[in-house]
Formats: structure tokens, sequence, C-alpha cells
């Protein structure tokens, strides 16, 4: 009987140790829910995670002891392993890891205070959090949806905008031979014009020389040979003939004028001078009106010539073949270039968006440039990429050539947004720039289920190990 008694207490006593054994494991701190199956005891030894084959017994596991140094998977809950990791489980708010340094260390890392439970100073304010968080998700949630909305919107537009560009292509080029035949002919008849009014003049010139000719007086005859000439009277007093000298010539006099000095005459010339400078100017813009009224007429009133209205013609004709050209180009360029799936980058084509700090004023225009005040960061270069399944970035290079650096450069991220605007513009290093750009554009349909259930799931309570 007494036997009975001392196995039955050794039962009791393995039976509580196991319990407190299984208890310890099952509330092992310090453990991520997606790691939760791996501390399970199934009788087996613990393996380190980062070397299955070496194992220890799970009293271990937790004891303030680094067994695994090669990634701390033994000890989640302590700041024993220099690679060690903990989990905050941070009930009504997120969870969340820290490195196992920060446990234990006096400062409140985890907003449920689970990183101190030796000191249990801190406060938890997870649920205060939380409730911020699903205030900003719900807006976030919401954002994504108007956003998607307009996204589709802004995809159908795209769609028939694009249609029809290459409907007024096809168009163009059905009527850009015609046009070209068209020029070219009317181009000949104008140089034929020309050319028979150019002979017509030639012959017009060559009529009036002979008819100038025909109308000039003949030429006076010369003087006879022999003309006589003056006769000379002998002179008295030597005997000589001498020529008589021509008599003086008086001029008449004014009777009605009386007989003025010269310094009466120059004052009556001063009193009559501004009368005839104002005479000489009249005068003159009498024959400048005169002109002009005579250029304009030969101008604007001329009558139409043949050959006006062929250069009239041509010119109407070359300028319409031009602009089905350049017509043509443009919308070969347009169509060519890179607009993503379903062409939604075709609504951000031909706009800027600007971005004011407080000292300059940024401007992306994609497809085109981007600016620093009157500064290039770069020209258009393409699309690249997200490596992570996002939304491409924009990429502008070989800008204004910074001073002792490279060429200035911009990277422009997109984000979901209702609207579209430049708000945020860095230089992370020297001369190479990084911008954020909100668009309806980036709104995806799978992040937004990703936020429906973060929003589900925000704040609900998980068990803990």
């Amino acid at each position: 009987r007494g036997n009975m008694r001392v196995c039955g207490l050794c039962v009791l006593i393995l039976s509580l140790y196991l319990c407190f054994t299984h208890a310890e494991i099952t509330k092992i701190l310090g453990v991520s829910p997606a790691d939760r199956s791996l501390y399970r005891s199934s009788g087996s030894p613990f393996a380190c995670r980062g070397n299955p084959q070496r194992t220890i017994p799970w009293a271990r596991v937790n004891d303030d002891y680094c067994d695994c140094p090669e990634d701390g998977s033994d000890e989640p809950g302590t700041s024993a392993c220099i690679k060690g990791k903990f989990y905050c489980s941070n009930k009504g708010y997120r969870g969340e890891t820290i490195t196992a340094s920060k446990v234990n260390d006096g400062i409140c890392d985890c907003c449920d205070g689970s990183d101190e439970y030796t000191r249990g100073h801190c406060k938890n304010n997870c649920w205060e959090m939380g409730q911020q968080m699903r205030k900003d998700a719900e807006e976030e949630k919401k954002r994504y949806e108007e956003g998607i909305q307009l996204r589709q919107n802004l995809i159908a537009e795209a769609a028939r905008e694009l249609a029809s560009k290459r409907a007024e292509l096809d168009v163009l080029k059905g009527q850009v031979d015609a046009a070209r035949d068209e020029a070219n002919k009317l181009e000949e008849s104008k140089k034929s014009i020309e050319e028979k009014e150019a002979q017509e003049r030639v012959v017009l010139e060559e009529k009036k020389r002979q008819e100038m000719e025909a109308a000039q007086p003949p030429s006076p005859s010369p003087p006879p040979a022999d003309v006589p000439e003056e006769p000379f009277i002998p002179d008295p007093n030597t005997g000589e003939d001498a020529q008589v000298p021509a008599p003086e010539v008086v001029e008449p006099t004014d009777p009605g004028l009386p007989d003025l000095s010269p310094e009466d005459r120059a004052a009556i010339d001063e009193q009559l001078a501004p009368l005839r400078t104002e005479t000489k100017q009249k005068s003159f813009w009498e024959d400048f009106k005169g002109v002009l009224v005579q250029m304009y007429y030969s101008i604007f009133s001329r009558p139409q010539t043949e050959k006006d209205a062929a250069v009239s013609a041509w010119q109407k004709a070359r300028d319409e073949f031009a602009d089905i050209e350049r017509k043509i180009k443009d919308l070969e360029t347009l169509l060519a270039l890179d607009f993503g799936p379903d062409n939604q980058h075709y609504y951000m084509h031909g706009k800027c968006y600007d971005y004011k700090s407080k000292e300059y004023t940024y401007q992306v225009c994609p497809y085109n440039q981007a600016n620093q005040g009157g500064t290039s960061l770069g020209k258009w270069d393409k699309w690249e990429s997200n490596p992570n399944g996002g939304f491409p970035t924009m990429i502008f290079d070989n800008g204004q050539q910074c001073w002792g650096g490279p060429k200035r450069s911009i990277r422009v991220s997109v984000e979901c947004g209702s609207d579209t605007a430049l708000y945020e513009v860095s230089e992370p290093a020297k001369c190479e720039y990084a911008a954020k750009l909100r668009s309806p554009l980036a709104c995806s349909a799978q992040h937004l289920e990703i936020l429906k259930a973060n929003a589900e799931t925000a704040g609900h309570e998980h068990d803990e190990l």
C-alpha cells in the first residue's frame, strides 16, 4: 500500500512536470504567427532553424542562453543571441519584428510593452494607435476605390482618342498623294504663266524702245562753217581794229518798289522766312500723301492678273500639302510612343505638373522634359519597370551639367491618388533628383484587395503561443 502511494505521487509529479513544460512551450514570447508551428513540441528535440543538425531540448528554448548562434532561433523572446529577432504581437494594432538586442533594454519598442516583460513599465497603447491606423487604412481604401474608377475612365478615354488618331492618320495618308500632285501641277502652271509673261515683257519693251526712237526729233544740222564775226572798228588812237564790246545789260527795276537798302531787304527776308518754310513743309506732306495714295491703289486696287491667280492657287496648295505632311509626322511620332498596358500612360502625354518648394518651382512633363526653374533636370528617356510589380518610374536624364558633378537627372515615382499632382521633390545625391507624383493611373485592383484584407484583420487579437 505504501508503494502504491509512492507510485501515485510519482505519476502526479510527472504529470505536473509535463503540463508545466507544455505550458512553457506554448507561452514562448517573441514568436510570430507564421513561425508558431516551429515551436510546438512533437516529441522531438528543438532543431535550430539556421542549422537543423543542431538540436537542443525544449527546456533550453528561451532560457536566455544562445544555443543557435546562426540565427538565434532558440531565443525568440530574449536578447541572448546577436542575430535573434523578437516579434511584438501588438494586439489592437499591427505586429512588428524588432532585433533581439532591444528586448528588456529599458526602452519600450512594442506598443503593447511585450519587449520589456521583465520590467513591466511600458504602457499598452496599441488600441489608440490601431484606431488611427484603421482610419488611415479606410481612407487609403477609399482613395484606391475612387482612383480605380477614374483610372478605368482614363483608359477608356485613351482608347477612344488613340482610335480617333489612327483613323485620322489613315485619312491623311489617303490625301497626301493627291495634295502633292495638286501642288506640283499648280507649280508647273505658275511657271508656264511666268515664262509667258516674261516673253511678253521682252517683246513689249522692244516695241517701246522702237517707238521712242521713232518719236525722237532729227538731230539739229551743224552750223555753217563760215560765221561772220562781229565788226571791227578802227581805234582812232591806235589805228588798229578793235572788237566792239557788248553793251551792258541793265536789269529793269520795279517802279512800284522803293529803293531799299541792303539792311532793309535783310529784315524783310527774315520776316518772310517762316512763311517760306511752312509752304515747303505743306508742299512736302502733300507730295508724300499723294505717293501713299498711289501706292495703296497700286497694291490693293490693282486688278488681279493671271499670274497673281496662279501664284495664289499654288501657295494655297503648297501649304495644304505641307500641313498634311506635318500632321502625318506628328501622329506617327505620337502613336509610336510607349503608353504602357492598356495605353494607360496616354493620359499624361502633353501635360506638365508643377511643385513649388521654398526655393524652386519644379516642373515634370512626361514624354518631354523636367525642369528646376530655368535649369534642365533632364529630357524624357523611358518608363522603368518596378521590381516589386508596382507602377513604373519615369526617367529623365541628360539634363544641365552639374558643377563638379554629373549631368542632372530625375526619377519620378507614381503613387495612387484621386488626382494627378507632383507633391514632393528631393535630391538624394548630388544633381540626382527624386520626385513623387500621385495619379489615379497607379491605383490597382490587386492592391485594393490587399487593403481590404488588411482593413478586415487590422486590430484583431491573435492568440499568443
